[in-house]
């Protein structure tokens, strides 16, 4: 009788976000928003010794023209009562547009709807919602100010500097290289794959612990200290992606990181993360 000695091993899948089967994993649940609510506030007439008003949610600042008034002055000063204000500073920040009579309001946080009126007549106002981005896989996500989501849950937000607090890697979600049945399991390259990134409104899960694939900015060996992009450089612009120093100071070092293998053909290296889990 002829017994079977030969059985198939299961391949360490190797695609941006994908979870290596080599140790246990630890993820924490991240919120990638959907969009984000602005107001765009128009100087429409420049009137002396005139009360300009903005209202956002209920909360009323303004500024009194002068004897000699502009349209730079008033839109500089508004701007500045609504940025000073304590209670407005939870909601919406406001900054110069594009045009000296423009002022643009923005939500503080993705997913929370501002209502804005304005003195008629002398202001105008018009809003605009601006679209939420997909977040690529397999690159690293931080927290920051802009995480805390007030409808609930933690907002996703790219690496802002070398103070954002560095989460963990953002796992694909199809990425569980331990389930035959969640990949295509073949022997085709990354860019096969879905890789658009996780669409804005999803929850997604940031890899905290274990070994997962991330996107590699240059030649990595085992071994290697990891370091995350926070701010473009002369070597590369995508921010979260993974290399081996700090290229003059846009990336930093993510202690409890470490490259275990590197994939040249793909542009990946396999990181084993120790990170705590917030």
């Amino acid at each position: 009788m002829t017994v079977q000695t030969t059985y198939s091993q299961l391949i360490d899948a190797a695609f941006a976000g994908a979870t290596s089967n080599l140790v246990p994993s630890r993820t924490i649940s991240m919120l990638n928003p959907s969009a984000k609510n602005q107001h765009i506030v128009t100087v429409a007439s420049v009137v002396n010794l005139t009360l300009y008003e903005i209202t956002i949610n209920g909360i009323v600042t303004g500024f009194t023209s002068d004897a000699s008034a502009t349209e730079a002055e008033i839109r500089s000063n508004l701007r500045n009562n609504i940025n000073a204000n304590p209670l407005l500073a939870q909601l919406a920040t406001a900054a110069s547009g594009a045009t000296s009579d423009l002022i643009n309001i923005d939500a503080v946080f993705r997913d929370v709807q501002l209502i804005v009126t304005v003195t008629a007549t002398i202001l105008t106002v018009a809003e605009s919602i601006v679209p939420g981005l997909a977040r690529p896989y397999g690159l690293f996500y931080g927290f920051g100010a802009a995480s805390t989501n007030p409808l609930g849950g933690v907002n996703l937000i790219p690496l802002a500097d070398v103070n954002t607090v560095v989460v963990g890697v953002l796992r694909h979600t199809h990425g569980d290289a331990t389930n035959p049945y969640s990949i295509p399991f073949t022997n085709d390259p990354a860019p096969a794959r879905d890789l658009s990134g996780l669409p804005a409104g999803s929850e997604g899960s940031i890899q905290t612990q274990g070994h997962i694939w991330c996107v590699a900015e240059e030649v990595m060996v085992p071994g290697d200290d990891v370091f995350a992009r926070h701010t473009a450089g002369t070597a590369g612009s995508t921010i979260g992606i993974v290399r081996n120093d700090s290229n003059s100071a846009t990336a930093g070092q993510v202690l409890g990181a470490v490259v275990h293998e590197h994939r040249a053909d793909l542009s990946l290296v396999r990181v084993g993360l120790s990170l705590p889990s917030f």
